[in-house]
C-alpha cells in the first residue's frame, strides 16, 4: 500500500451526498486536498499506478456514493464527451471527464452542461498530470448528476 492506507485515499476525493451538511463538506474538502498533496508528491507515478488508478471512485468509502465539482467547460458545447471540473474551489481545474459507457465504449452526454453547474458523478481514474495538476475520470454519463436547485421561497404577495 502506497503512502495512505487505500480506504482513506479513495475517500480523499471532496465526497459529496445530495445535501450534504456543512461538516461533511468540510471533512470532504480536507479530504480532496490529502488526495491533492498525494497527486503532487514526487514518488507520485508509483502512487497512483498502485492505489489509485482504475479503482472505483468513491466506491461507497464512507457511507459516501459521489464526488462533488463545479463545471469550467465542456467540449463540444452541445453534447459534451469531455468535461473539466473545479474541485477545491469554483474556478481551479482538477479533474477531467471522458465520458465511457457501460461497455467502455467513448460517449458523451446527451446535453449540454454549463460552465458554473454544479455535479456529482463517480467514476474510474485512469491518467493524471502533476504539472500543471489535472486528474482524469473516465464517467458513465448516468454517474454524473445535476443535483436539483430548491428554488428560494417566493415572497408572498403584499
Amino acid at each position: 500500500m502506497g503512502r495512505l492506507a487505500g480506504s482513506i485515499v479513495v475517500s480523499s476525493v471532496l465526497l459529496f451526498q445530495s445535501g450534504a451538511k456543512p461538516a461533511e463538506v468540510a471533512r470532504s474538502l480536507k479530504l480532496w486536498l490529502i488526495l491533492k498533496r498525494a497527486l503532487i508528491a514526487p514518488d507520485v507515478q508509483e502512487y497512483f499506478e498502485s492505489d489509485l488508478k482504475n479503482a472505483w471512485v468513491p466506491g461507497g468509502v464512507n457511507g459516501l456514493d459521489r464526488l462533488r465539482g463545479t463545471v469550467i467547460s465542456a467540449k463540444p458545447l452541445d453534447r459534451p464527451s469531455t468535461v473539466i471540473i473545479a474541485i477545491s474551489d469554483k474556478i481551479t481545474p482538477e479533474v477531467t471527464f471522458q465520458f465511457k459507457d457501460a461497455r467502455w465504449q467513448s460517449t458523451q452526454l446527451k446535453a449540454g452542461i454549463k460552465p458554473g453547474t454544479e455535479v456529482e458523478f463517480e467514476g474510474v481514474p485512469v491518467a493524471f498530470t502533476r504539472e500543471p495538476f489535472m486528474l482524469t475520470f473516465v464517467v458513465q454519463p448516468d454517474k454524473l448528476i445535476v443535483p436539483a436547485r430548491t428554488p428560494p421561497p417566493s415572497k408572498p404577495a403584499h
